[in-house]
């Protein structure tokens, strides 16, 4: 015969209570939770105490329906905490590692989501002497957490005060002088301007006016003109004078472009007149010293300009042709070479060997 309680619908002892029956119009019942289980891990706390540079490590266990881990270290000495999740229990099988540093008596307190199926930990001391107070606490349960995506320090990853595990207070200055490195530097910001030395801060006047100075790119190039004529044979207008001449490092770069500005054409033997000169962007097949100048048509299509030297300043012992203020697009075909080459418009004699002219060229590089 079954027990019948004096209040068959009342409270009973779990073994002797009846079915209670919920009208289907029943009003909302008020139902409170009244604590969370949050169990110990069992193979992953100690207290036991670590020698220098010894590591504890935990055993794999199961962590299939927990949802996070609450890590706590207190510790004596500095040292590295790592987590590991894998998929097996064998540990054959690592799906994530996350290490945390600290510095002596400075503790460890996260909680960490938990995707993995099986979990462990190692803990290093990384001091000079042995621990005399390290306890490592694991716990499990529901409770809140951030991404796993956590840095060292507790932070996300793309916390604006930490670079690469290291952490910067708000106020750190980091002064003036800054390397072209490709990292950001937290909390300032800084518009950089190189000086050909180091890095600096491009700053703003009295007035908070920023301030610029243009700058040309001026180079000097300076060549002698080989292979010309010093005995015998005088020149006559339209003469080729010298070989072809080799302006290196007109360009910054492999076919680099600039602007011809100036030319000079310095003669020491004292006596050229009116010249013209020619530039290639490319190695040109000239007629020969003391002939009369000639290319061919497709040397003709390198030509870049060609520069009139109206005549000659006689200054004593030599003399200047010149011409200034030009403005001569250039590119360099294949290199950073320029090419030149000299036609004479007035006949003169031959030139003194050991004073032979040189040729002068400014070019401002883009």
């Amino acid at each position: 015969m079954s027990y019948q309680p004096n209040n068959p619908n009342g409270q009973a002892t779990m073994a002797n209570s009846s079915p209670v029956v919920v009208a289907s119009n029943q009003s909302n019942i008020p139902i409170a939770l009244k604590s969370l289980s949050y169990p110990a891990s069992t193979g992953n706390n100690t207290t036991a105490q670590l020698t220098a540079s010894s590591t504890f490590t935990g055993t794999i266990e199961d962590i299939l329906n927990q949802q996070a881990a609450q890590i706590q270290v207190t510790c004596d000495q500095p040292f590295t905490l790592t987590i590991y999740q894998y998929i097996d229990l064998a540990g054959t099988k690592l799906i994530s590692t996350d290490v945390f540093t600290r510095l002596a008596n400075v503790g460890l307190n996260e909680n960490v989501t938990l995707p993995g199926n099986y979990f462990k930990i190692t803990l290093q001391n990384t001091g000079a002497s042995s621990t005399t107070n390290l306890r490592l606490d694991v716990t499990f349960g529901i409770m809140d957490t951030l991404p796993r995506t956590l840095s060292n320090n507790g932070n996300l990853k793309i916390a604006l005060n930490e670079i690469g595990g290291t952490t910067f207070a708000a106020s750190t200055s980091f002064g003036d002088a800054k390397s072209n490195s490709q990292v950001a530097l937290p909390a300032e910001a800084y518009l950089m301007g190189f000086n050909g030395t180091t890095w600096d801060r491009i700053r703003l006047d009295a007035q908070q006016i920023l301030r610029t100075r243009s700058h040309r790119d001026l180079v000097r190039i300076s060549v002698g003109v080989t292979s010309v004529t010093t005995a015998t044979t005088a020149y006559t207008a339209g003469d080729q004078v010298g070989g072809l001449i080799s302006l290196a490092s007109a360009a910054r770069g492999t076919g680099g472009t600039g602007t011809i500005v100036s030319i000079q054409l310095i003669d020491a033997s004292d006596i050229i007149g009116a010249y013209d000169v020619v530039f290639h962007r490319a190695s040109t097949t000239l007629a020969g010293d003391n002939a009369v100048y000639a290319i061919s048509d497709a040397d003709a299509l390198n030509v870049v300009g060609l520069a009139q030297l109206a005549g000659a300043f006689d200054i004593g012992n030599n003399r200047i042709a010149q011409a200034y203020n030009l403005a001569i697009p250039y590119d360099c075909s294949g290199g950073t070479t320029l090419y030149a080459s000299l036609i004479t418009r007035v006949g003169h004699t031959f030139f003194t060997a050991g004073s032979l002219p040189t040729l002068v060229v400014w070019v401002e590089y883009n």
